[in-house]
C-alpha cells in the first residue's frame, strides 16, 4: 500500500473524478476516459491502479453509447496480453463484458 497522497493532490483526484468520470455532460467522461490513457502510458501502473481504475472501469457500462465506444478504442491496446493492463482483472472482465454485449447487439 502506498504512503497517503498529500491532501492538495487527494483533492485534485476527487475533482477529476467527480467533474469527469461521473460527470453529467458525456464529453467530459470521454474526456476523462482519455486522460486515464495518458496516465496508464506516462506513470508508474500502481498510480493509475489506486487512483483512477475503479471510475474507469465504470464508464465500461456507460448508459451513453460513445463513451463506450472511446472506452473500448482507448482501453483496448492497454487490456492486449502485451498491455499495461493486460493482468488486470477489473479491466479485463470489463472488456469482456463488453464484447459480449457488442455479440448480443447491445
Amino acid at each position: 500500500v502506498s504512503p497517503p497522497l498529500p491532501a492538495p493532490t487527494s483533492r485534485l483526484v476527487k475533482h477529476m473524478i467527480r467533474t469527469f468520470a461521473r460527470g453529467r455532460s458525456f464529453r467530459s467522461r470521454m474526456a476523462y476516459i482519455r486522460m486515464c490513457d495518458s496516465i496508464i502510458r506516462e506513470s508508474p501502473l500502481h498510480v493509475f491502479t489506486e487512483l483512477f481504475l475503479r471510475s474507469l472501469v465504470r464508464l465500461a457500462a456507460d448508459p451513453v453509447k460513445n463513451v463506450r465506444l472511446c472506452w473500448a478504442t482507448v482501453v483496448a491496446p492497454h487490456v492486449r496480453k502485451v498491455g499495461r493492463l493486460g493482468a488486470n482483472a477489473p479491466v479485463v472482465c470489463a472488456a469482456h463484458r463488453m464484447a459480449e454485449a457488442v455479440g448480443d447487439g447491445g
